[in-house]
């Protein structure tokens, strides 16, 4: 088989096809019987004529995340186990206190 045709069909075999076609992918691999040469052309004629399956397209990249992307949540204050009780029924947050959070939201 020719070099071309050996990455087309490594290109093939390199998507995320379903278990139906991984089960049979591996019936024809584990045919003992069969010489190296002999699976792969089996392997080629399988992908190509029986199953159809194209080259998949490359991912489209995302898009970079920007500042404005980015929204909090949830914000934890976390305290050491040692750490005296608060009294303060209404304790304040970190947020509270300063006006801002973090990636310069104000409050």
């Amino acid at each position: 088989m020719p070099a071309n045709q050996q990455q087309d069909l490594l290109k093939r075999l390199n998507g995320r096809w379903g278990t139906t076609v991984a089960r049979q992918v591996r019936a024809i691999l584990r045919q003992d019987h069969l010489s190296p040469a002999e699976r792969v052309a089996e392997l080629n004629h399988y992908v190509r004529n029986v199953a159809g399956l194209p080259v998949p397209e490359t991912p489209k990249p995302l898009p970079a995340v920007r500042k404005d992307d980015i929204r909090v949540i949830c914000w934890t204050a976390v305290q050491p186990a040692t750490a005296p009780p608060v009294r303060d029924e209404n304790p304040a947050t970190i947020a509270s206190q300063i006006g801002e959070l973090d990636l310069g939201e104000k409050l």
